[in-house]
């Protein structure tokens, strides 16, 4: 990848415009640099936020209801305005990721944790986005909880 390319959208980046950085920029390029960067979360639209999933920046934000929150903004970006289908394949395989990830961990720690209510929680947030605003990944969903039945 052109560094100059890298080093004017770091540069806009750090000055609040984050979409020539997580649109035209993998995460795996971004980390290779080893540059400490931080979002601004409040400064990311729904457009940005997209792009963030689809180009695997999520890993750059530690929280689950930061990721989630990125997750279900750029979801609603892809279902009412699109981007390209490759940019759309990425951010499906994105989402489908970081949920499995979240949804094992959650899975496997049910059985110790019986007795606790598990409503309202990160993961029920989590499985809702899945299941019901993502329609892609529904079948994927169902055969993950039908695996730990």
């Amino acid at each position: 990848m052109d560094t100059i390319k890298i080093k004017k959208a770091l540069v806009k980046a750090q000055m609040g415009d984050y979409a020539p950085m997580v649109k035209d920029i993998p995460y795996a390029t971004f980390k290779q640099l080893n540059i400490p960067f931080q979002f601004n979360f409040k400064q990311i639209d729904e457009e940005i936020a997209a792009y963030i999933v689809a180009n695997g920046y999520l890993d750059m934000f530690p929280s689950q209801m930061n990721q989630l929150n990125l997750l279900q903004k750029g979801n609603h970006f892809r279902m009412e305005t699109g981007i390209s289908s490759d940019k759309d394949a990425q951010f499906l395989a994105n989402a489908w990721a970081k949920y499995e990830t979240i949804k094992r961990a959650d899975l496997a720690n049910t059985a110790k944790e019986s007795m606790i209510s598990r409503t309202g929680s990160q993961v029920s947030m989590w499985d809702k986005l899945i299941g019901q605003d993502i329609p892609e990944l529904k079948n994927q969903q169902e055969a993950l909880l039908a695996d730990f039945a």
